[in-house]
């Protein structure tokens, strides 16, 4: 008996059109071939005489007796002056489903009008035998197209293999469907999409079948990334058809352009419940949610208790929720994510990190093995979930084990025994914009000199518990990026004119971290800048006229012109959602969402000023000046320097985000040249003002300056 092989080949033109039949021949026009010494023949598609032209896409089945089977490829330049289409590139699987398919990839190439007759060199073995036959999509109607069968040494009995043409999908609520369309399809016994390089996968539910459609259907509730369809029928053969990406999803999604204008006219805000806690690294993701399904907002972050040792706080995340950014629901219970008995995160949880993972989100975050940080070991791992719902009802599940630590890198410093004193911390995950299936871990480690900097790993294919070290960024090294000693809270983000076809080395690229020196009053928002050319993951410096990331780093509040939004900022989320980028910042006192808008490359943060406050006109003189110039957490008062050009009488007004006033501290004359004006956190009354978001108001006849400051008891 002989043994039977089948393999699908896909064939495609450069120029798409549509036919109604086809026809399959050899070269001599007979569709019956014989031989007994190994063959070069050719092989001929032909559409039918009352078509214009071949279709842009066909599989070429065949089932026979050999492995030894070749396919042959002209010289790509000759196969192009051919008025004949003819194979100029033939393809390898691409991909762990293609090879899985045993499906290679065939380009013709055409000299003048397009291509009524394409083809294909084979080289058959001696004393083979097989049968081949060509099917194909019309564009149009969408039904199938079959040509004849073609056979050399009197073919092989068994059937062709399952084969799937073409796949879609639809994601109105929690239900994914999936069409499918080819042969052989009433064979099919299971159903998966999954991953190009099959990182992840979701068992779909058959539902219904015939030999040319199949529709298959899960629950599932995030919206879909692209993906592979993979069928395998009852005989273990297996097809394969790609599946795009879900668009926005009509009634689930907001409305993201109307949705961040809201937060000009209203402060995109969020405290923790509690006034002894305050928010810190912290995770900013939109998801689509269950029960009901719809898209929400989400903040998981540290919480940091006031007035207790570090040994007892920072042990669990808060989340909080909200539809326009504006209305925050939370769960502060440890249920959301705390400590475990696990002894690498068994004292300290910090700085998570979100990413969806095909259906599903993973979460990295640092742990710490003892209560005492400073001689604790501080390691990367992640928990994943299928669904982030609302509160608690988010179940998380983690990794037993650190998945990234000092050890897998040659540039981070670890102590004799390699066991404690692991300084990895501040973890930010991101799909890598230059390979599919690829992620890039950014991480804040110590480096043999004792100084921080940023590094970066990308995982190996297939899996997010093996990461390959790409160093560090030596712009955020101390010796070249002008911060202190000590680097944390890193995030990246691209331009707004990057889509996701580019590769990251077209776009610019920031790198965000907190230049967190010795002083707390020092802390700051700092960035360094990618030029055009190299990829995202370069971590090299290159000559000190042509940087691969600006050095020395640029500070936030500098960049934007002393804009008070950026003021006393200490840690960034970037999250683009359709067209709409924001900028999340915790401030000591909360986390605040501002929207960011875009000038070319360059970008600024909006956000309202004081509402429904009186005075003032608009075109304020561009020497008078209002400045926050110490805003310490914990100290219990602000401090504002006012600049003018000339003596005027001017008011100073202390206001809350409703735009009550809360304070007077100025209204009189006052001389030109800069003065300080210190507020001790105290009402007009004399009571002492809750922690939170205020605004100081200078006016005059000049028109008005307002600037923004978190205060924190």
């Amino acid at each position: 008996m002989r043994r039977v092989h089948w393999y699908p080949l896909l064939l495609m033109l450069l120029v798409p059109q549509t036919a109604s039949a086809l026809q399959l021949r050899w070269g001599s026009g007979a569709t019956e071939l014989s031989f007994t010494s190994a063959t070069r023949c050719t092989l001929v598609v032909q559409a039918d005489s009352a078509e214009s032209r071949l279709p842009a896409e066909w599989r070429l089945l065949w089932v026979a007796d050999s492995l030894a089977i070749q396919f042959v490829a002209m010289d790509s330049l000759a196969a192009c002056l051919l008025h004949e289409a003819q194979v100029s590139r033939i393809d390898a699987p691409a991909t762990a489903a293609d090879s899985a398919a045993n499906q290679v990839t065939a380009h013709f190439c055409s000299e003048g009008s397009p291509a009524t007759i394409a083809q294909q060199i084979v080289d058959l073995p001696a004393r083979g035998h097989g049968k081949l036959k060509v099917i194909a999509l019309d564009s149009v109607s969408g039904s199938l197209i079959e040509s004849n069968e073609v056979r050399y040494n009197g073919g092989v009995d068994g059937a062709y293999p399952s084969v799937a043409l073409a796949a879609s999908s639809s994601h109105a609520t929690d239900q994914f469907l999936v069409h499918a369309a080819g042969i052989g399809l009433s064979e099919v016994v299971e159903a998966i999409a999954q991953a190009p390089d099959s990182l992840w996968s979701l068992p779909l539910q058959i539902t219904a079948q015939s030999d040319s459609t199949l529709t298959a259907v899960a629950q599932v509730v995030a919206s879909m990334p692209a993906s592979v369809l993979r069928l395998t029928s009852e005989s273990g053969t297996v097809a394969v058809a790609p599946l795009a990406a879900d668009g926005p999803r009509e009634g689930v999604d907001p409305d993201f352009e109307a949705l961040a204008e809201s937060c000009r006219q209203h402060h995109c805000y969020y405290f923790d419940p509690d006034p002894n806690v305050y928010p810190k690294d912290f995770a900013f993701v939109y998801a689509i949610s269950p029960n009901p399904v719809r898209g929400l907002f989400h903040l998981f972050y540290i919480r940091e208790f006031r007035n207790v040792p570090a040994t007892s706080s920072s042990r669990s995340f808060g989340h909080a929720w909200s539809s326009d950014l504006r209305n925050w629901s939370s769960d502060t219970s440890a249920a959301v994510f705390s400590v475990s008995a696990n002894e690498w995160d068994g004292a300290h949880v910090w700085a998570p990190s979100i990413v969806q993972v095909g259906p599903n989100y993973h979460m990295f975050y640092t742990g710490v093995d003892q209560p005492d940080f400073v001689y604790g070991n501080r390691r990367i791992g992640y928990a994943t979930t299928t669904a982030i719902d609302t509160g608690s009802a988010t179940v998380w599940t983690r990794r037993s084990a650190p998945t990234y630590t000092v050890n897998h890198t040659s540039w981070a410093r670890r102590d004799s025994t390699g066991t404690r004193r692991q300084q990895f911390r501040d973890p930010f995950i991101m799909a890598d914009p230059d390979s599919a299936g690829h992620y890039l871990l950014f991480m804040v480690g110590q480096k043999l000199d004792d100084d921080y900097a940023v590094g970066v790993a990308r995982n190996e294919p297939g899996t997010l518990d093996v990461w390959r070290d790409l160093g560090y960024y030596r712009s955020t090294d101390y010796d070249y990026s002008g911060n202190g000693h000590v680097v944390e809270s890193v995030t990246a983000f691209p331009d707004s004119a990057y889509p996701g076809s580019k590769t990251s080395a077209q776009a610019t690229w920031r790198l965000l971290f907190t230049h967190g020196i010795d002083s707390p009053d020092d802390q700051t928002i700092r960035f360094t800048t990618k030029k055009l050319g190299p990829a995202l993951a370069d971590t090299t410096l290159g000559p000190e006229n042509d940087r691969v990331w600006s050095t020395p780093a640029t500070n936030l509040f500098t960049y934007l012109n002393g804009d008070s939004t950026a003021w006393g900022t200490y840690a960034t989320e970037h999250l683009r959602v359709g067209r709409v980028d924001f900028l999340a910042t915790f401030d000591g006192a909360g986390i605040l969402v501002s929207r960011m808008l875009w000038n070319g490359t360059n970008f600024t943060l909006l956000q309202p000023s004081v509402t429904a406050v009186e005075g003032g006109s608009p075109g304020p003189e561009p020497r008078v000046a209002l400045r926050v110039i110490e805003a310490l957490p914990g100290a219990g008062r602000l401090a504002f320097e006012i600049e003018m050009p000339t003596r005027e009488r001017v008011r100073l007004g202390i206001y809350d985000v409703a735009g009550r006033r809360v304070r007077s501290l100025v209204d009189a004359e006052v001389p030109a040249g800069r003065m300080r004006v210190q507020w001790d956190g105290k009402d007009q009354p004399g009571n002492a003002a809750r922690t939170g978001m205020y605004f100081a108001r200078l006016s005059g006849e000049f028109g008005s300056r307002v600037v923004r400051a978190a205060f924190v008891r």
